[in-house]
């Protein structure tokens, strides 16, 4: 998965979850946090791999 399929994926996220924040972990992936502090995705940069929950 290229950088800007990753960026698409970060955006499509951001439109269903207008309320919710993009943070990075500890191992420097990205994790999409809800308004309720639930993660509703998570991007796995070094795979390319994006799992929603």
């Amino acid at each position: 998965m290229t950088t800007d399929d990753l960026l698409a994926a970060a955006q499509d996220l951001a439109q269903r979850y207008p309320r919710a924040d993009l943070i990075k972990n500890s191992v420097g992936n990205l994790v999409v946090v809800d308004e309720d502090g639930q993660s509703v995705a998570y991007l796995d940069l070094s795979t390319g791999e994006i799992d929603t929950f």
